[in-house]
C-alpha cells in the first residue's frame, strides 16, 4: 500500500498529512499466504491490522481440537481488525485467518500512543472513528442476538415441524428485508 492509499484509509482520514506520513513510516508490512490464522483467540493483542490486500476471515472457535467454529464476519481492503485488544488490553477475542494471500499493515500500541499523545485533536478524532466503527459492530451483534433469541424461541414454543420451518424462514424473511 502507498501513502495515497493509505490516506484514504477511513480510520485515519482526519490525521493531517504530517502526522499521516510519521504513522505511515512506523507501520509495519506483513504479508500471509492464504489459510494463515493471523490471529488467535486467546493471544495476547499488542497491535491492530489494516487490510492492504486480500480477504480474511473473523472466527469464533466452537471446539479448536475438532476445527469446529462459527465465521463472525469477512474483512477486506482498507479495513480494520484486531483493535478491541488494544483498547481493553484482554486476549483476542477470535481467530482471524487469511482466505487468501493477505498484506496487512500492524500498528501497535505504542507507535500509536505516541501519535495520539503528539496531536491531540487528531488523536480525539481517531478515538471517534475506532468509536464508530465499534459501535457499527456492536449494532451488527445485538441484531444477531435478536433474532437468534426470537429463534429459540420460535423452535421452544411451535408444536409442529411444517409451523416451524414457515415461521423461522419469516423470520429469516423479514430480517433481510429490513
Amino acid at each position: 500500500m502507498n501513502f495515497a492509499d493509505f490516506k484514504e484509509i477511513p480510520l485515519f482520514s482526519t490525521f493531517p498529512d504530517d502526522l499521516l506520513q510519521h504513522l505511515y513510516s512506523l507501520m509495519k508490512e506483513k504479508e500471509y499466504p492464504a489459510g494463515y490464522s493471523v490471529m488467535k483467540e486467546g493471544e495476547r493483542g499488542d497491535s491492530f491490522f489494516i487490510v492492504a490486500s486480500g480477504e480474511l476471515e473473523v472466527r469464533k472457535v466452537i471446539n479448536r481440537q475438532t476445527g469446529e467454529y462459527k465465521a463472525l464476519t469477512r474483512i477486506g481492503d482498507k479495513e480494520v481488525f484486531g483493535e478491541m485488544s488494544v483498547f481493553d488490553q484482554t486476549p483476542r477475542s477470535a481467530d482471524v485467518v487469511a482466505l487468501t494471500d493477505v498484506v496487512l499493515w500492524q500498528v501497535t500500541v505504542p507507535h500509536l500512543k505516541g501519535l495520539l499523545q503528539s496531536d491531540p485533536a487528531s488523536g480525539a478524532n481517531f478515538l471517534m472513528t475506532m468509536i464508530s466503527l465499534l459501535i457499527g459492530r456492536l449494532r451488527t451483534t445485538n441484531k444477531t442476538v435478536a433474532v437468534l433469541a426470537e429463534a429459540g424461541r420460535l423452535v421452544s414454543s411451535t408444536p409442529d415441524l411444517p409451523t416451524l420451518i414457515r415461521n423461522l424462514f419469516e423470520l429469516i424473511v423479514r430480517e433481510f428485508e429490513g
